[in-house]
């Protein structure tokens, strides 16, 4: 029997002039026909349904109804024409499969019919984009509609474990709009973001999602017909629980992001998790991840992966995974296909019946000949492409959108049964969850079907669905939002974020060409990394442009007018940021010579408006954050504007002092063992100083930094005082801890002290280390200790060699030095550990790690990608 639904006692309209001009159909039914005139809906339009259980379904219309001047649909209880529409339906409409249905506009009233509840939804969904006003009245266009979607899995996956913890009213605000574009499948990428009652410390203090929520999410989800699917990583990028030492034992290295295969404990681990998170989610589909496993067999695991070989031990892996899942009722499985589609055993392996590989590439091409090995072994496969926001304030559309195009286009001819839109928060998520919307929308409506897909259209339709208007401002608006990328030079765009939490005053001349750069500090800098002072200039206007059609649109939103502010912001963030690289210039070229006051009052008048609006964003974002999520993780990222903050005014305060520049980075050395090769064994580093009985006497506070490459273990006179761990991921909790300080007042003593680290590389070189300390008295003076020249360094080490100063360290030697930062991993600016330990030092932004080359040491180039900022991360320098 047929679903149905109807509107009736409608007014007809006998004249309706080019109705397709005056509708936002997107996605474009597959068959649709004009008739002559419209009905209207007025006061006595009726609601009658064939379902059982319609309350909802009646309550989603009249909500959509009721911003057209409180129109609203009364609920028709007879059920004769229900009745008498259902008997002719059964006779002449076929209807295809299971979210197809038909729509028919009559003289008096609208059906809508489908085979299942959720292609009744669909026809619903249409109908609202079919709605004209016409002055006072609320019309709709006389048509015949016959669709069904080309792709039956149109998702998104989400990633909440970076940065973003959405609240539960956000992702409610954000199913209700995608749904509106055919959305019907959510995934939310987890990690570590789930409340585990066995393991109550993953996730803790994260904002996880809990059992509770996701009960929550999932109800609500089944009346607008998303599925809720989870993304839980069983092998690869469990680096945010392996940073736990309980559980760190279970992972291939300290620091790995893969757990280690050769381990049987893993599965007991794995058993518990499945446990407790499975059932959560009510869907029958569970995702298990699985990208990115670069680390797999690189240690621990080294031995039993040569043996059984790489293939076999992922397929046995993936086969043990996806049997425990079956036992929790869960019946199809994604994995991603990026390591798992390299091996003939994978392949041949996966139990083509609920095994579905998720095919992501986020680059633009007309073709990925990797999709035909995925078809020739006939696992069912989605595509994936990005709403390319990651690493950004703000999402490149019109990238996103023609990737998004592309890959579904090269699916479809391929045989893909869906795509999965992703968005990633790696390093913290600055790109805020709201911006991704209109990519989710996009890729949703164009998998339903793109055949003749408007751009145009899909925004007036979107601007429908999430604001309630059609309005020539908000094509205006997305138009300069979508150029933002092509009109910003690429050289600070490419490094958004680098640039924009860089120190402003890196370097006393902008090009560092001045007589006072010794050889050693000079570094030649890339014409495309020099500021001038009419930098983006040209750009500003876009900047104002987009504020200003944000504030006319306020006006006219009838919904989500919130949503608006996002894009305001965005506008304000790019003009600040041409303000800060013009005035860094300003101030840079107008100080390199020298200061007096005449020039520290020029220097404040510029710097103080760079401030005032560097404090009005920090409100402003952490305001549109807790929009659209919780709290945890908002706080790292305040901090990023409060070192702007700081940054800023204290270059007012030597300029005032006479100072014309000091230098922001680590003033400590990197330094190694001196050797060619490494092969993962420790290192061992010592320095034995001095502390008076009068400067225990008088201290006020007392610091020990590290910066590892990539694993040290410190003591300080024989007392661990803890480890650090330079992890190279893009977690945000591995990432905070890449550098790790500690308070060690309490281990200093009158007399010879001694700082003793054992460092190790689990990754590629060298073991590379930096350690800065300072001890600072009551009056306000400061020691510093840094790695230099005067450390020992040692292959082995006897007992005794982190406990004792009186150690006989003769047989070592002086350590390599490899340069002070920025040289090697990039701009580590220094502390101020006078404000607490929390505010440790500030390392640059990922993917901006090496923005200068040292003349000394020429291979230090710019990264070309991830790949090789790991590579250089690595500390593979001598």
């Amino acid at each position: 029997m047929k679903h149905v639904a109807i509107i009736g006692e409608l007014a007809p309209v006998a004249k309706l002039a080019d109705p397709a001009s005056k509708v936002c159909l997107c996605p474009a039914p597959r068959k649709i026909s004009y008739k002559a005139g419209a009905v209207e809906i007025g006061a006595n339009a009726s609601f009658a349904t064939s379902e059982i259980e319609d309350t909802y379904l009646l309550a989603q219309i009249n909500e959509e109804l009721t911003i057209y001047k409180g129109k609203v649909l009364q609920k028709d209880a007879t059920g004769t024409r229900i009745k008498a529409v259902m008997a002719k339906l059964g006779k002449d409409i076929a209807i295809a499969g299971d979210e197809g249905y038909h729509l028919d506009v009559l003289d008096d009233a609208i059906v809508i019919a489908a085979n299942t509840p959720a292609g009744l939804f669909y026809g619903v969904q249409l109908l609202y984009q079919l709605l004209v006003e016409d002055g006072k009245r609320l019309i709709v266009p006389r048509v015949t509609v016959d669709d069904h979607p080309k792709m039956a899995i149109r998702g998104l996956s989400q990633d909440i474990s970076r940065g973003q913890s959405p609240s539960v009213e956000a992702v409610k605000r954000h199913i209700k709009v995608m749904s509106r574009f055919r959305l019907n499948m959510y995934q939310f990428y987890i990690e570590d973001m789930f409340a585990f009652t066995k393991y109550p410390r993953i996730g803790k203090g994260r904002g996880a999602l809990t059992a509770a929520a996701i009960k929550e999410l999932d109800a609500y989800a089944k009346q607008y017909h998303v599925e809720i699917v989870p993304i839980f990583q069983n092998l690869s990028h469990m680096e945010n629980m392996l940073e736990d030492p309980d559980i760190m034992e279970l992972g291939e290295f300290p620091g790995a992001g893969s757990l280690d295969l050769s381990n049987p404990k893993i599965y007991d681990f794995l058993r518990d998790l499945f446990d407790e998170i499975a059932p959560a989610f009510s869907s029958p589909r569970f995702h298990i991840g699985c990208d990115e496993s670069w680390d797999v067999g690189t240690f621990k695991s080294g031995e039993f992966i040569q043996k059984k070989g790489m293939g076999k031990a992922l397929i046995d892996h993936y086969l043990w995974v996806i049997d425990e899942l079956k036992k929790h009722g869960k019946k199809t499985f994604f994995l991603y296909h990026d390591i798992a589609f390299k091996y003939d055993e994978v392949l041949e392996g996966l139990p083509k019946e609920n095994a579905v590989m998720v095919f992501w590439e986020y680059s633009i091409k007309d073709d990925w000949p990797d999709i035909d090995r995925i078809a020739k072994f006939k696992v069912p496969f989605v595509v994936s492409s990005s709403a390319l926001c990651w690493m950004a304030p703000f999402p490149d559309y019109t990238r996103a959108f023609m990737a998004n195009r592309k890959l579904i286009d090269n699916g479809l001819r391929k045989g893909a049964i869906g795509q999965i839109n992703s968005a990633w928060g790696d390093m913290g998520q600055e790109n805020f969850h709201e911006n991704n919307l209109p990519a989710f929308c996009f890729s949703s409506a164009y998998s339903w079907n793109n055949d003749g897909f408007d751009d145009a259209k899909f925004v007036d339709a979107y601007c429908k669905a999430m604001h309630g208007i059609t309005s020539g401002y908000f094509q205006e608006l997305f138009s300069a939002v979508m150029s933002i990328h092509a009109e910003f030079p690429s050289r600070y765009l490419r490094r958004w974020l680098g640039f924009l939490w860089r120190h402003p005053y890196h370097s006393i001349a902008l090009d560092n060409v001045h007589p006072t750069i010794s050889d050693d500090d000079h570094m030649d800098i890339h014409e495309d990394l020099v500021y001038h002072e009419n930098d983006m200039e040209a750009q500003k206007p876009l900047c104002d442009k987009i504020i200003a059609l944000v504030g006319q649109l306020k006006a006219e939103a009838r919904r989500n007018v919130k949503n608006l502010e996002y894009y305001a912001f965005a506008g304000m963030l790019l003009r600040y940021f041409i303000h800060k690289i013009q005035t860094t210039a300003k101030v840079t070229n107008m100080c390199k010579d020298g200061v007096d006051a005449g020039k520290a009052r020029q220097v404040e008048a510029l710097v103080q408006p760079v401030i005032a609006e560097i404090q009005e964003l920090r409100g402003m974002f952490e305001d549109l954050w807790l929009n659209c999520a919780s709290r945890p993780n908002l706080d790292r990222i305040l901090r990023f504007y409060d070192w702007q903050i700081a940054w800023q005014q204290q270059k007012i305060e030597q300029v005032k002092a006479g100072v014309a520049w000091v230098n922001p980075y680590l003033e400590s050395e990197w330094i190694a063992f001196e050797e060619l090769d490494q092969h993962q064994e420790p290192r061992y580093f010592r320095k034995v100083f001095d502390v008076t009985q009068a400067e225990i006497k008088s201290l006020a506070r007392a610091h020990l930094e590290v910066v590892p490459g990539n694993h040290a273990t410190v003591w300080l006179n024989g007392a661990q005082v803890g480890e650090a761990l330079c992890s190279y991921q893009s977690a945000v909790v591995v990432n905070d801890h890449n550098i790790e300080a500690w308070d060690i007042k309490a281990h200093l003593k009158p007399g010879k002290n001694v700082i003793a680290i054992k460092a190790i590389n689990y990754l590629f070189g060298q073991p590379l280390l930096n350690v800065y300390a300072e001890l600072a008295s009551k009056d306000g003076k400061v020691r510093k200790l840094v790695t230099d020249k005067t450390w020992r360094a040692a292959k082995d080490a006897r007992d005794g060699w982190n406990a004792s100063p009186s150690f006989d360290d003769a047989s070592w030697s002086t350590p390599a030095c490899v340069g002070k930062p920025p040289k090697v991993m990039g701009e580590i600016c220094l502390p101020r550990f006078d404000h607490g330990i929390e505010w440790k030092s500030k390392h640059g932004h990922h993917g901006f790690c090496r923005i200068l080359r040292h003349k000394k040491t020429p291979k230090l180039e710019q990264p070309l990608d991830i790949l090789s900022d790991i590579s250089f991360y690595s500390g593979n320098v001598l």
